[in-house]
């Protein structure tokens, strides 16, 4: 889990969710709330990496509006927290590096993941979610832009879209601004689809 968000994680997922799964948290602190939820396996990812099934998962950091000081003044969360991740999925059996940016706008941390890990399959949270004020809280099609310029070789994953009610970006929008920016390899899937990369 990138956060404990309702979006991401609400109480029918605890509800349904067997209690024995194998969960993974981006901290401590929401390892210990999801244990309270009666989950017995709930690990904790990390920067060193974790691994599982021959799959190292990395937590990444990314900036889920945390950085935009009038949103952190607006939810009265004037500390900066991890209130979100982003996650590199790494296999000895596969050739490629797959990175989840999580709920993030385009910023630092996203660059300095790639480059780190240096993964060819992105996937990213591209729904252009806003703060009610206007602030952004995760990537929108010009974060996408700016993205795939800086990354040209990457595949981009546009996921998150049309899934909360505050989104600003529609797939409809995100393909037509992909065709107008010759974005070739960015993929919007639809809800439930499957993509074999």
């Amino acid at each position: 889990m990138t956060h404990l968000h309702f979006d991401h994680f609400d109480e029918e997922a605890a509800h349904l969710l067997p209690k024995t799964m194998p969960l993974f948290s981006q901290s401590q602190e929401e390892a210990q709330t999801i244990r309270s939820m009666g989950f017995e396996d709930v690990r904790v990812l990390s920067e060193a990496g974790i691994e599982f099934k021959n799959v190292v998962l990395y937590r990444t950091d990314c900036d889920h509006g945390k950085s935009d000081l009038v949103t952190r003044k607006a939810c009265g969360c004037m500390k900066i927290t991890d209130d979100a991740s982003g996650v590199v999925f790494e296999s000895s059996a596969e050739a490629q590096r797959f990175y989840l940016a999580g709920d993030t706008v385009y910023c630092q941390l996203v660059i300095d993941a790639i480059e780190r890990f240096k993964p060819s399959i992105v996937a990213v949270n591209a729904a252009g979610v806003q703060f009610p004020l206007g602030h952004p809280l995760i990537m929108n099609h010009y974060d996408v832009l700016a993205l795939m310029t800086d990354f040209p070789e990457l595949t981009v994953i546009a996921t998150h879209v049309e899934g909360v009610s505050h989104a600003t970006v529609t797939r409809e929008l995100l393909r037509n601004f992909a065709q107008a920016k010759k974005l070739d390899k960015l993929l919007i899937p639809e809800d439930g689809e499957s993509l074999q990369l």
